[in-house]
């Protein structure tokens, strides 16, 4: 056994290991006995590198205790950490299905203090053979370097694993991966065209005048519409808990605001109104007063795979290859950029909740209700204002049925 000195370690040979072990003191158990931490290695050079990295993570106090896996940490972090950071019930939910479903089943047999970046590829390499794409596995490997911080802070790893790890190469070539965009004014105008006497037309008009998130519009309430003030006021959020849709809180604090509406919207809520109207005495007694704007035509919660099948539909039909509902957001932003609002007032408008250098030089809002001023979507209904008469309402959201909800106070 070759000794490294007092307080500096050891490197010895075990035989029934066939290896270098480097071995060093890093604190005095609760019985009085050394805590130690070792590697072990194939070389002595191998075992002196290791030992060096022992000595250093010792400085540091970092170490974890030798039994603590990675998926008993995590665990841990999702019962006692996770509730602290006052995330909402959806993304909550989001981060333990990250974690529960493609990490601990992968690498939670791992020891903690011994993970490392190969471990975290390997189970975004399975994710991907799974079928996740490239943002739900950036998704994955972010709320797990978001755990691994918190080891970090506790002196429990030397190292994130997690943010040095390398997205796998097969999810970043999938074909089906593609940015988020915005429409251009002709893009938009075509799709005003092809959404009129939608029964869901107030909501495509919503979602690219005002770009409230799809979450925002799909748990819209009637009792936040004031057609007579031309105020909308957003207090909530489709969300899932547990695997269900239901209405929750929206996605920040500073996400509840008041809109002003344009004229153009509010008579687009005032015949979506009557058309709605028009639903529930169809429905009878199969309506479901859930008080929802936009929803089935039994008043039940829309659901988003339907939506995005029947915005995409009405895209192609204005000539437009593939439109999700979030683009409607991005679309809102770049028409009024493009308009000249300031950046500022556009983040108050979407209800951002920016980075943390935006955060701490963000003005403070000063107006209770945000006014978007003359919509550059004002310009593009009025050009089809008479080139389209008439409703010609297509049947959008196949299988759950239409929208409904008690109307708003005239």
């Amino acid at each position: 056994m070759a000794h490294r000195g007092h307080n500096e370690g050891s490197i010895y040979w075990v035989e029934s290991k066939n290896r270098y072990v480097a071995s060093v003191v890093v604190g005095i158990g609760p019985k009085g006995t050394p805590v130690r931490r070792t590697a072990l290695a194939r070389t002595q050079a191998e075992a002196r590198a290791k030992l060096r990295d022992l000595k250093k993570d010792a400085e540091l106090g970092v170490g974890a205790p030798g039994d603590l896996s990675v998926g008993r940490y995590l665990e841990q972090w999702i019962e006692d950490v996770l509730p602290s950071l006052r995330k909402s019930s959806n993304t909550a939910y989001n981060y333990t299905w990250a974690l529960r479903l493609h990490i601990i089943p992968q690498i939670g047999t791992r020891k903690l203090r011994d993970l490392v970046p190969e471990d975290v590829e390997a189970a975004l390499q399975k994710a991907v053979r799974d079928g996740l794409g490239l943002s739900s596995v950036g998704r994955v490997q972010s709320v797990l370097g978001m755990a691994l911080r918190h080891a970090e802070r506790r002196g429990l790893v030397g190292r994130n694993a997690a943010k040095l790890a390398v997205i796998p190469h097969a999810a970043l070539s999938r074909k089906e991966v593609r940015h988020r965009r915005s429409l251009t004014h002709e893009e938009a105008r075509a799709l005003v065209i092809a959404a009129r006497g939608h029964r869901l037309e107030a909501m495509w008009m919503c979602g690219m005048t005002l770009g409230p998130r799809p979450g925002e519009l799909a748990g819209l309430l009637w009792s936040g519409v004031d057609l007579d003030e031309a105020v909308l006021r957003i207090t909530g959020s489709r969300i899932y808990e547990d695997g269900e849709m239901r209405l929750g809180k929206t996605k920040t604090k500073k996400a509840v605001r008041s809109l002003e509406l344009p004229d153009f919207l509010v008579e687009s809520f005032r015949r979506h109104a009557g058309l709605q109207e028009g639903e529930r005495a169809a429905a009878g007694e199969r309506w479901v007063g859930s008080g929802l704007v936009f929803s089935t035509r039994t008043g039940t919660m829309l659901d988003p795979s339907n939506l995005r099948s029947t915005l995409d539909r009405l895209a192609k039909k204005a000539g437009i290859e593939h439109f999700v509902p979030n683009e409607m957001r991005h679309t809102a932003t770049s028409l009024l950029s493009d308009a000249g609002m300031s950046i500022e007032e556009i983040a108050d408008l979407l209800g951002h909740t920016t980075t943390r250098m935006v955060e701490q030089v963000y003005r403070h809002r000063i107006r209770k209700v945000i006014s978007v001023g003359t919509s550059p979507m004002e310009g593009i209904i009025d050009s089809v204002r008479g080139e389209v008469g008439g409703v010609r309402g297509e049947e959008p959201v196949a299988g759950t049925g239409g929208m409904a909800t008690s109307t708003p106070k005239r």
